[in-house]
């Protein structure tokens, strides 16, 4: 009985996973974020789930950023103060000066040579082994990246919680 139990379960796991990836394929969402990596997969290199979850933002783009806040009416301004262009985490990781000095050394972590790459090029750097994925996830840019939207969150959930009283 639990032979045949274990493989009922097997099988409907088997199961979702193909239809997952089939309706993925499917949807709007593949035109716009193409052929990705998906989270089991990747889970595989990672050690914790706070990774996970942080690997899940970086390719859906809802990493917090000022661009980002913007879209909810949650920050002044979308542009980034150094480059005056919308401070996205594309643009962070790829283009903003401010972070310039930390792309170039993960940009040789990682094996990078172009000098201007798209963001889909960079996940698949980044996704392409363990080791590039383990090398993005403890640079400088996403460290710094993480604390400010952190710190930016923090401010405005305060404001609003003072607005509010």
């Amino acid at each position: 009985m639990d032979r045949l139990r274990g493989y009922i379960i097997s099988y409907l796991k088997a199961q979702s996973t193909r239809i997952t990836s089939e309706n993925y394929c499917k949807s709007k969402y593949y035109a716009q974020l193409g052929n990705i990596p998906d989270i089991p997969s990747l889970s595989k290199w990672t050690k914790y789930r706070t990774q996970d979850r942080l690997i899940a933002r970086i390719i859906s783009r809802t990493i917090i950023t000022p661009g980002l806040l913007f879209k909810f009416n949650l920050h002044p301004t979308p542009v980034c103060i150094v480059c005056n262009e919308i401070n996205d985490i594309s643009h962070i990781l790829l283009t903003c000066k401010k972070y310039a000095s930390y792309r170039t050394i993960l940009w040789n972590k990682l094996n990078i040579i172009e000098p201007t790459i798209t963001y889909d090029i960079l996940l698949s750097h980044i996704f392409n082994n363990r080791k590039h994925l383990i090398c993005f996830l403890q640079s400088q840019v996403l460290r710094y990246i993480l604390a400010a939207s952190f710190w930016q969150l923090a401010l405005r959930q305060f404001v609003f919680i003072l607005l509010c009283v």
